[in-house]
């Protein structure tokens, strides 16, 4: 049971790990079934490669929150933002995926990959609040 933001910081983490991996799979039987290389296979594949760097990144990002987590609110403010600027590397992979996507007029899909950055800015928004570090400089 979730004690504190950063607990539940920690389940935003294995949420998003999670759904990363069900859209990487949706990736995959898409391209697999594919039949016509267009714009919008090039896009997906874009996705792909997005996506496979960020279920490297994702356990990453936790080991940096695992070092701040225990200082909680007088977490030192540069800890913090490294927590902060590598879930930002999430968040862009997500957000240039979606707009792959979209340029491209495959609207149907963009929606499962923008669910994905709401759970981007929910560990975002749990580390804010778990470290009371605020970072409005995000790149996404």
């Amino acid at each position: 049971m979730a004690k504190d933001h950063g607990d539940l910081a920690m389940v935003a983490f294995d949420l998003l790990e999670h759904r990363s991996k069900e859209i990487v799979s949706k990736i995959d039987s898409f391209l697999h079934g594919l039949k016509v290389h267009n714009w919008t296979e090039r896009a997906f594949r874009y996705c792909a490669a997005d996506y496979a760097a960020m279920l490297h990144t994702i356990p990453l990002c936790r080991d940096i929150f695992l070092d701040v987590k225990p200082m909680g609110t007088k977490a030192d403010q540069f800890a913090a933002m490294m927590a902060l600027n590598c879930v930002d590397r999430l968040g862009m992979a997500t957000r240039d995926c979606s707009l792959w996507l979209v340029n491209n007029w495959d609207y149907d899909q963009v929606e499962a990959f923008d669910n994905v950055t709401s759970h981007v800015s929910l560990t975002w928004g749990l580390i804010e609040m778990a470290t009371g570090t605020l970072d409005d400089h995000s790149n996404w």
